[in-house]
């Protein structure tokens, strides 16, 4: 039984270079919430500037990964 959970749980190791190339446009759209210098009123704190700066990167990629998952399911559809 620990078997077959063993391979539900699998993690991948390397991103594709389509993902990579998603993740740093956003990395480079969000460069100064994610790394530049933090000045202001001060609502905010900045780690949680930085935190929904980095929840929007995680968002855009998620959406491309949903995205690719749709293309390849409606492809074998078509090809049944």
């Amino acid at each position: 039984m620990a078997d077959n959970n063993a391979n539900v749980a699998t993690s991948r190791n390397r991103w594709s270079e389509q993902e990579e190339t998603v993740i740093a446009q956003e990395i480079i759209k969000n460069y100064d919430v994610l790394f530049g210098p933090m000045t202001g009123c001060g609502a905010l704190k900045i780690g949680e500037v930085r935190r929904r700066g980095w929840e929007a990167v995680a968002n855009v990629l998620n959406w491309f990964v949903l995205l690719v998952l749709s293309i390849f399911q409606i492809l074998e559809i078509l090809a049944e």
